[in-house]
């Protein structure tokens, strides 16, 4: 991995760890700086959040948090990664990349307006959780994204508070990860030199930007997280053009 990607990659992961955001941009980052076609990019960054997850459930702690609760959603997430991964590889790639382009700039919009907006907390059902899981899997592992990006406004939506589905977004790298893992295991060949080094750098990532997680605003976080999936967008249809 060259310095300037791992410098990126690293910096993704401190998103990752300081706001449940960021792992969106990897897919691109790889493909610019390392050559990678964008099925070889969904792939290293599928495995490699997995490194991210467990860093995140090692470090992140919330008083009166109860993961029983949320284990339908959770154990949900593999299966839908595993059907994900299977649309991966049988997808054409140049449709693959306008799929993973669109899915960006949607997201991109809802942060910049602040949708879905914060209600009152409410309890998910376990049919609901088990739904939001399989759908977190599926779009993660088909646009090469950690759980958070999807998950974050699908659990705001069902009335999960906002400090609890950022933990749970970022829980759900690791079903998503073993999932898509077992998935591209038997569908190809996996770079693994790549994916070490970018799974390596990106949990350093993590660590580092939980130390921050508080110190910047939500609002303004939310912000740059929009800027960033547009041009995460932008860059990789120009890619599919050249």
């Amino acid at each position: 991995m060259s310095l300037v990607a791992a410098l990126l990659v690293g910096s993704i992961g401190a998103l990752i760890g300081a706001v449940g955001l960021g792992g969106f941009m990897l897919v691109p980052v790889l493909m610019y700086f390392e050559g990678v076609s964008v099925r070889e990019a969904i792939v290293v960054a599928a495995l490699s959040f997995l490194v991210s997850g467990f860093v995140a459930l090692a470090i992140h702690r919330m008083p009166g948090f109860e993961l029983r609760g949320h284990r339908s959603f959770l154990a949900s997430a593999a299966p839908g990664a595993i059907i994900g991964a299977i649309v991966v590889d049988a997808i054409d790639e140049r449709v693959l990349a306008v799929v993973v382009a669109l899915a960006f700039a949607c997201a991109a919009v809802a942060e910049w307006l602040g949708i879905p907006r914060d209600g009152r907390a409410r309890v998910v059902s376990g049919k609901q959780a088990v739904g939001i899981g399989t759908m977190t899997g599926f779009a993660s592992a088909l646009t090469g994204t950690s759980g958070p990006m999807v998950a974050m406004p699908l659990l705001a939506v069902a009335g999960v508070p906002i400090r609890a589905r950022v933990l749970l977004g970022q829980l759900a790298q690791i079903p998503i990860a073993v999932g898509a893992t077992l998935a591209f295991l038997s569908l190809g060949e996996i770079p693994w030199r790549l994916t070490v080094w970018a799974a390596a750098v990106l949990g350093a990532g993590v660590a580092a930007g939980a130390l921050f997680t508080t110190r910047v605003s939500a609002r303004w976080l939310r912000r740059i997280a929009a800027v960033l999936m547009l041009g995460a967008a932008t860059a990789i249809l120009f890619k599919l053009d050249g």
